[in-house]
């Protein structure tokens, strides 16, 4: 049950579970008709696609919801697809500004038959990484 699993998806994101209340007419009466809770209330770095996705495993109606754990699935499978592509992304964006910063001619990053370890620079890239998340994370905070 698709529902099933967005409450599930919803506590394992949050660690709280969508609606809590007692008694329990109460909380019966908010899970029957209140509108799913947005899960980036609780956790603001949560990307937003998935906060949606979430929200509309959680609809009250079935027609509203994604159609079965089949299509729930290719669209999780989807979006971690986007992910890897954004974080290949960000990794080329830093090896290439640490080879302008130190003034490197070539990168090759695979297949790479012989590298002296002089010019391993995994832990320059490992460090621009970081700078950029940092960066990105108080622009996040900002908003």
């Amino acid at each position: 049950d698709v529902y099933g699993l967005g409450v599930t998806m919803f506590e394992c994101l949050t660690l709280n579970l969508p609606y809590v209340d007692t008694p329990r007419t109460t909380l019966e009466r908010r899970i029957l008709a209140a509108p799913p809770p947005n899960p980036r209330q609780l956790d603001r770095t949560m990307p937003r696609d998935l906060a949606a996705l979430v929200e509309v495993c959680l609809q009250k109606s079935p027609d509203q919801r994604i159609a079965s754990a089949e299509d729930l699935r290719d669209e999780l499978s989807f979006r971690r697809t986007e992910e890897v592509q954004r974080l290949e992304g960000q990794i080329n964006i830093a090896v290439q500004e640490i080879a302008r910063q130190n003034g490197y001619d070539l990168i090759l990053s695979s297949p790479v038959i012989y590298a002296d370890p002089a010019l391993d620079i995994t832990d320059l890239i490992l460090d621009q990484l970081e700078l950029e998340f940092e960066a990105d994370r108080a622009e996040r905070a900002l908003r």
